[in-house]
Order: structure tokens, then C-alpha cells, then sequence
């Protein structure tokens, strides 16, 4: 059974990227892309896909919503896969990471973003 990844990021060249090197790197994958929040909600409600884990970019102007919000809004409509962060920003401790279960920094290296996928994927 494939497994489906939903990439969210309003980059995209770096959205081609990270699904090709998904596809290469993990089997049995399915990974579908978005370039913002609200698509990644209509995709999600509306679209049939339903993702195994998120992986989402902090900031994607110029949508209402930003990665946490994404998160919340999954989380307050009973999804409980994991969610994956990917942000440029240093986090001074004061913004509320709950429903975020790993933040990768960007520039990243993309055997980090591999395992890490992996990691929330197998367990």
C-alpha cells in the first residue's frame, strides 16, 4: 500500500524538487504537491487525497495561513499523521509548536529531509 506525502510550499521549484527526491528515496510513495495552505486544505477536503504526513514550509506568502496555521486547522479536523515543518526562521521559543511534529531548518540537507520523512513514516 502506497504511502502519501503532501508537500506544501509556495517555492515551486523546491515543491519539484523535494517530490522527486521523495519518489526516489522512499518506495511506495505518493506524493502530491501545494503551493499554499488553503490549496493544501481544498486538496485535503475536497480532493480525496488523504495524506500519510505533511510537509509543510513556515512561511507562503501571500495566503491568509502560514504552516502552523495549516497544522492547526488539520489537527482541529481529527488529523493525526505526522506534520513536518520546514522553515528558514529561528524560533525564539515563544510560538506554539504543538501541532508540529519535527521542524527541519532551511537550507537543509536532503538526506536529513529523507530520514526524517522515513522516521515519521515507519514509526
Amino acid at each position: 500500500m502506497a504511502l502519501n506525502i503532501l508537500v506544501v510550499d509556495d517555492e515551486h521549484s523546491l515543491r519539484l524538487v523535494i517530490e522527486r527526491v521523495l519518489k526516489m528515496s522512499l518506495t511506495d510513495v505518493t506524493v502530491c504537491t501545494a503551493d499554499g495552505p488553503t490549496a493544501a486544505l481544498h486538496l485535503v477536503a475536497h480532493g480525496g487525497f488523504e495524506p500519510d504526513l505533511v510537509l509543510t514550509d513556515l512561511q507562503m506568502p501571500p495566503d491568509a495561513l502560514d504552516g502552523i496555521g495549516l497544522a492547526l486547522r488539520l489537527r482541529d479536523h481529527g488529523f493525526k499523521k505526522p506534520i513536518v515543518l520546514m522553515t528558514g526562521k529561528a524560533f525564539d521559543g515563544s510560538e506554539n509548536l504543538r501541532d508540529i511534529n519535527e521542524v527541519i531548518k532551511k537550507p537543509f540537507d536532503i538526506d536529513h529531509l529523507v530520514s526524517t520523512i522515513r522516521k515519521h513514516l515507519t514509526g
